[in-house]
């Protein structure tokens, strides 16, 4: 359920209504769920409506006045385009556009923008992998969403893999907590609680008494442990009952700006709004209009029969050479420490990233090739500082290069300044590589040492052409 802000009392002199989506910022004065789900009918759904409308009006505004949703790089078969805003939705894909207004609509998206993870709302983790983010009801073996940018659902504990209770607040805490829920083993329910302790057992949600909410009951080995639920930060449920995770490879790969992570099996424009089928063939549906909604997406991705990502590849070789005692190690789908692959713009955090490789200077890996007419392309970008970092100390020396007939060549090169206005901070790479029966990325450093010379090529992929 949305939260919204009413600065003039409404029907009394001029109306200001101010929608809260809860992006980060705080609450002011709240018209709250409950008190909206106390109002009559047929009054509730028309201060929504109009609530609604009113929001979708300022994010528009914010987003041509360019202060909310920065311009991101665009991924597809085609090449890497960057400077993109996500506007739309219609039957023949997602609609781009760029700086100019020149509009761009494909179905073809290897990846769009950045996931910013569940840091401000509750969280329930589907079956599927999916995550679905908002306000949870628990009541005896169901459980209800209520949702920023999604219509209500409500399901059986049965079709649910975890819960969380209390939100990670910072992307960081966020991934170390879906480490710790994806790493679940064994027959019994798994309790993470706000403290740190962690408890495994059997979870039982009870009905409150009187005004009262759900208690939460554990039982540890025959003894009865009441817990209140803001005591507790995340539940796995009983992790060998559902399984491991699958690969979903041909689903694609919404993000909301809520946190929700949808695994889309199908999307469709229907009646005014978007209906996503999730891989576990559950169906949801946008609160609003396709444009509206695009507002919300802050990450699209999906994987190409045609398109080999080098992260899923393993390499022929992989050589670091130290100046120091610290040796650095290849990252694949994380950095050379073993973060996700964070991205920032303009200092400005966006988000992870899923795929992409990770290299310190001075560094190589190399990958065999058969020789098909492909092409190279990757978002070179600086990693993220160590904690305590010099945000501007780094500058490396980038290539790739073939071998083709027995001759090793450059085919691209890049050099990367993290202080300098006159060399860029990233950079698109694009290389043909046809016929050539190995690829090398080389990372060296440039002028400063190799302090601070840690790069992530994103989305780092073999193109086959056509």
């Amino acid at each position: 359920m949305r939260s919204y802000v009413i600065l003039e009392n409404a029907l009394i002199g001029p109306i200001f209504l101010v929608a809260q989506i809860r992006i980060n910022h705080p609450r002011l004065f709240m018209l709250s769920a409950d008190r909206l789900r106390s109002c009559p009918l047929d009054h509730r759904d028309w201060i929504l409506s109009k609530l609604r409308m009113c929001a979708c009006s300022i994010f528009g505004a914010l987003i041509i006045g360019g202060g909310l949703l920065p311009a991101q790089t665009l991924h597809t078969r085609d090449g890497i385009q960057v400077g993109l805003t996500l506007q739309d939705l219609k039957q023949s894909g997602w609609v781009f556009v760029d700086r100019e207004g020149n509009k761009r609509a494909t179905e073809q998206v290897l990846r769009w923008g950045a996931y910013r993870g569940v840091v401000d709302q509750q969280a329930i983790w589907l079956s599927d992998g999916t995550w679905l983010c908002g306000e949870l009801e628990l009541s005896g073996d169901r459980v209800t969403l209520n949702s920023t940018w999604l219509e209500s659902v409500t399901l059986p504990l049965t079709a649910v893999r975890g819960l969380v209770l209390q939100p990670g607040e910072s992307l960081e805490k966020w991934d170390q907590m879906r480490s710790m829920m994806e790493g679940a083993a064994g027959g019994e329910d798994q309790v993470w609680l706000r403290d740190g302790n962690r408890l495994s057992g059997v979870l039982r949600v009870l009905p409150g008494q009187g005004s009262e909410g759900p208690k939460l009951t554990m039982d540890l080995s025959g003894q009865q442990l009441d817990l209140s639920q803001d005591r507790v930060q995340s539940v796995v449920f009983s992790p060998a009952l559902l399984g491991p995770l699958e690969p979903h490879s041909a689903v694609e790969r919404i993000a909301l700006r809520d946190g929700c992570w949808l695994l889309a099996a199908s999307k469709q424009v229907e009646n005014g709004k978007v209906i996503i089928r999730t891989a576990g063939d559950l169906e949801l549906t946008s609160l609003d209009a396709p444009n509206d909604f695009a507002v919300a997406v802050t990450y699209v991705a999906k994987i190409d029969k045609d398109v080999r990502e080098l992260a899923a590849l393993t390499p022929a070789s992989y050589r670091h050479v130290p100046d120091n005692l610290l040796e650095w190690k290849l990252g694949r789908n994380r950095d050379v420490i073993d973060r996700p692959l964070l991205v920032s713009q303009d200092g400005v955090d966006q988000g992870l990233v899923e795929s992409g490789l990770a290299m310190h200077a001075a560094s190589q890996v190399a990958y065999r090739w058969d020789g098909t007419p492909a092409r190279f392309q990757a978002e070179l970008v600086f990693a993220e500082p160590e904690p305590g970092g010099h945000r501007e100390l780094g500058s490396v020396l980038c290539r790739v290069m073939i071998a083709r007939e027995g001759k090793l060549q450059t085919v691209a090169e890049q050099l990367l300044r993290r202080d300098a206005k006159e060399h860029p901070q990233r950079a698109i790479v694009t290389a043909d590589i046809s016929g050539a029966q190995l690829l090398a990325l080389v990372v060296e450093p440039a002028d400063q040492g190799s302090y601070g010379d840690h790069v992530l090529w994103l989305n780092a992929a073999l193109v086959i052409n056509p």
